[in-house]
Protein backbone atom coordinates (compact mmCIF):
# COMPACT_ATOMS: atom_id res chain seq x y z
CA UNK A 1 0.00 0.00 0.00
CA UNK A 2 1.47 3.12 -0.61
CA UNK A 3 2.59 5.01 1.97
CA UNK A 4 -0.30 7.92 3.76
CA UNK A 5 -2.84 5.89 1.92
CA UNK A 6 -5.39 4.23 4.37
CA UNK A 7 -6.82 2.97 1.11
CA UNK A 8 -7.02 -1.07 0.50
CA UNK A 9 -8.01 -0.18 -3.15
CA UNK A 10 -8.91 2.23 -5.85
CA UNK A 11 -11.44 2.62 -8.46
CA UNK A 12 -11.81 4.96 -11.66
CA UNK A 13 -15.03 5.53 -12.81
CA UNK A 14 -15.21 6.39 -16.48
CA UNK A 15 -19.01 7.20 -17.69
CA UNK A 16 -19.76 9.28 -21.13
CA UNK A 17 -20.71 12.61 -21.55
CA UNK A 18 -23.80 11.91 -23.40
CA UNK A 19 -25.84 14.55 -22.15
CA UNK A 20 -23.08 16.77 -22.02
CA UNK A 21 -25.13 20.45 -23.33
CA UNK A 22 -28.87 19.03 -22.82
CA UNK A 23 -29.37 21.05 -19.63
CA UNK A 24 -28.76 24.47 -21.69
CA UNK A 25 -31.43 23.63 -24.49
CA UNK A 26 -33.99 23.51 -21.65
CA UNK A 27 -36.64 26.22 -21.61
CA UNK A 28 -36.02 26.93 -17.62
CA UNK A 29 -34.04 24.60 -15.18
CA UNK A 30 -35.82 21.52 -14.22
CA UNK A 31 -36.39 20.49 -10.49
CA UNK A 32 -34.64 17.45 -10.63
CA UNK A 33 -31.74 15.98 -13.50
CA UNK A 34 -32.19 11.45 -12.91
CA UNK A 35 -29.60 9.61 -15.09
CA UNK A 36 -30.59 6.38 -15.27
CA UNK A 37 -28.80 3.30 -16.37
CA UNK A 38 -25.76 5.13 -17.86
CA UNK A 39 -23.22 2.99 -18.78
CA UNK A 40 -19.82 3.45 -17.10
CA UNK A 41 -16.42 1.58 -17.35
CA UNK A 42 -15.07 0.62 -13.89
CA UNK A 43 -10.98 0.16 -13.39
CA UNK A 44 -10.79 -1.63 -10.05
CA UNK A 45 -6.79 -1.49 -8.75
CA UNK A 46 -6.61 -3.88 -6.06
CA UNK A 47 -3.16 -1.83 -5.15
CA UNK A 48 -4.29 1.90 -3.97
CA UNK A 49 -2.83 4.40 -6.77
CA UNK A 50 -0.52 6.95 -5.91
CA UNK A 51 -1.33 10.55 -6.26
CA UNK A 52 1.18 11.07 -9.08
CA UNK A 53 -0.89 8.00 -10.39
CA UNK A 54 -4.10 9.24 -10.53
CA UNK A 55 -2.96 12.58 -11.91
CA UNK A 56 -1.25 10.99 -14.67
CA UNK A 57 -4.31 8.91 -15.88
CA UNK A 58 -6.88 11.72 -15.44
CA UNK A 59 -3.96 13.52 -17.50
CA UNK A 60 -3.77 11.17 -20.00
CA UNK A 61 -7.58 9.99 -20.38
CA UNK A 62 -8.42 14.12 -20.82
CA UNK A 63 -5.75 14.58 -23.35
CA UNK A 64 -6.72 11.18 -25.63
CA UNK A 65 -10.74 11.75 -25.24
CA UNK A 66 -11.19 15.73 -23.75
CA UNK A 67 -14.15 15.83 -22.21
CA UNK A 68 -15.87 12.70 -24.00
CA UNK A 69 -15.63 10.93 -20.68
CA UNK A 70 -16.51 11.54 -16.70
CA UNK A 71 -13.92 10.23 -14.77
CA UNK A 72 -14.33 9.73 -10.84
CA UNK A 73 -11.61 8.46 -8.37
CA UNK A 74 -12.21 6.36 -5.69
CA UNK A 75 -10.36 5.01 -2.73
CA UNK A 76 -11.69 2.74 -1.07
Amino acid sequence: MPSGSRSRRTVVRITPSLFKGVLELAPRRPNAVIYRGLPHMELVFNQPLTDEEKQKLLRDLREKFGDEFEVEVIDE
